[in-house]
């Protein structure tokens, strides 16, 4: 692929990227006739064949390289406007991470458009429903790779780590791979990180969905209606001809509207309207699991379908309801689908109930904002005779978020043990003292995360439910100068062994 073909290629996405058109005029033929074979934003990677982009990052612009990639002889060298530097790209565009996509896409041979993909945004649950799908998908008979805060993975395997949105070129890359490898299937988590760093620009979804709204990752946007807007750009025809909606989300009207206005046909899911394209109700629910009963509609067709699932609460409820909602965006055979969301795959650290012997129940979860606290402890509370949280907040994040998690711990949970969650930066001790404040009746505070496991346990009588929250499927602790080694997981599994042994 020569530079003319690379850049005409991503022509539709200049809306975003801004300067395509114009250097498709502006640049001398003898550079649209060079070849390329890379896309890289690293100049110590450059050479002949490579199209290097320029990025402003938190702590390196390397706009400052720009003259390395031309003395290393990239082929094409693209900036931002504006940028003054004593070596001025080839290329200017308004965004250079809006076009990283794209051009990665297009280098891959637009891989997405191969491939039968689901993107799902919203602040909770988008682990969740992936690895609903996923197991939709495999009871099809179909191999499925999953992209997400959990890592990448293919039929349940762990395949490699990653950022729950990764690189754009780690993306594509992984697209061509799996599409040469004939796993024509995937199911990608959208952050509102990835929607506002054009991430996923580039992509082509079948449908994507949105599962809630609620306060997250104000440490990185400015406000709540930032964050928003961010989450919504994914509701566009620019990425998906379908978008599935859970209207049970106060926002979700809102993401029904920017859909709709975008030109996407909008499919909706709830566990209350009636009147919902996939609608999901709970006949009953214990600890064990969930009883549901699934009524769909399309056109003049309607179906029901009955469904005995190991997983509980309104959000699984609302979770199940987006992965079947996307099920049915796919055309996926709904007896099969339904039939899977029996035995789905195990999500790491989400309502994760290690096995217990003893009469009451530990669940080991990624809860870790103030609304997704709030549903867990609402949802077990009355299914137990006492509900016991273990939970942190992590540090160098969310400041506001630490007294509305308190007070929600101690009007919802009969005892609250307040602990260690990845510190970071910030003193443990202060983090817990901004937690606490927040609390509306005395709670037990303990700094170390284990000996706080420990105490949960030590407080739980038969018929009670532990909840150990916020760090759910992650190995590690991190603090300001290192990272230890810690699984809430392997925890809980060491004090059941102790106790049985």
């Amino acid at each position: 692929m020569n530079i003319y073909e690379l850049l005409t290629s991503i022509r539709d996405y200049d809306e975003y990227v801004g300067g395509i058109n114009d250097a498709l005029v502006d640049l001398p033929q003898e550079i649209l006739n060079r070849d390329v074979t890379a896309i890289v934003n690293d100049h110590r990677c450059v050479n002949s064949e490579s199209v290097f982009v320029a990025m402003r990052g938190t702590h390196i612009d390397s706009h400052a390289f720009i003259a390395d990639a031309r003395n290393a002889h990239a082929a094409l060298t693209i900036g931002e406007k504006g940028s003054e530097l004593p070596s001025l790209p080839d290329v200017e565009v308004n965004s250079t991470r809006a076009v990283i996509g794209p051009l990665a896409s297009a280098l891959y041979s637009k891989p997405s458009k191969d491939l039968s993909l689901v993107g799902i945004t919203g602040t909770n649950g988008k682990t969740t429903v992936s690895y609903l799908y996923s197991s939709i998908i495999q009871a099809h008979k179909k191999h499925c790779f999953v992209m997400g805060t959990t890592g990448i993975l293919v039929d349940g395997e762990k395949e490699a780590d990653s950022q729950t949105t990764p690189d754009p070129l780690v993306i594509h890359q992984c697209f061509a791979d799996y599409r040469d490898k004939g796993i024509t299937t995937g199911a990608l988590e959208v952050s509102s990180h990835a929607l506002d760093q054009y991430r996923v620009l580039g992509i082509r979804f079948g449908a994507v969905a949105f599962t809630n709204f609620s306060q997250d990752h104000l440490d990185y946007h400015e406000s709540m209606d930032q964050y928003f807007d961010s989450k919504s750009r994914l509701f566009s025809t620019i990425y998906s001809p379908v978008a599935v909606v859970n209207i049970d989300d106060e926002r979700g009207s809102d993401i029904v509207d920017i859909a709709r206005k975008s030109g996407q046909d909008v499919m909706t899911v709830s566990c209350k309207n009636d009147g919902a394209d996939v609608v999901v109700m709970a006949e009953s629910m214990n600890l064990e699991g969930s009883q549901l009963r699934v009524h769909t509609r399309r056109e003049s067709e309607e179906c029901d379908y009955v469904v005995s699932t190991p997983l509980i609460g309104d959000f699984n409820h609302e979770n199940i309801a987006v992965a079947l909602g996307l099920a049915f965006a796919t055309h996926c055979d709904m007896s099969i689908a339904t039939n899977a969301l029996s035995h789905p795959e195990t999500v790491p650290g989400r309502l994760q109930r290690p096995d217990h012997k003893t009469g009451s129940a530990v669940f080991v979860d990624y809860a870790h904002t103030p609304d997704a606290l709030k549903r867990v402890l609402t949802m077990i509370k009355p299914l137990a005779k006492k509900v016991i949280v273990v939970f942190g907040c992590g540090g160098d994040r969310d400041h506001a978020k630490r007294p509305l998690m308190g007070a929600i711990a101690s009007d919802l949970a009969d005892a609250v043990i307040v602990t260690t969650d990845n510190p970071r930066s910030e003193e443990p001790r202060e983090i817990i003292e901004d937690i606490v404040a927040g609390a509306h009746k005395k709670v037990l505070t303990e700094i170390d995360r284990r000996v706080a496991i420990k105490l949960a346990f030590s407080l739980m009588d038969k018929g009670d439910a532990v909840i150990i929250a916020g760090k759910g499927h992650e190995r590690g602790q991190v603090f300001a100068d290192h990272t230890e080694e810690f699984s809430d997981i392997d925890v809980v599994n060491e004090i059941i062994s102790l106790e049985s042994s």
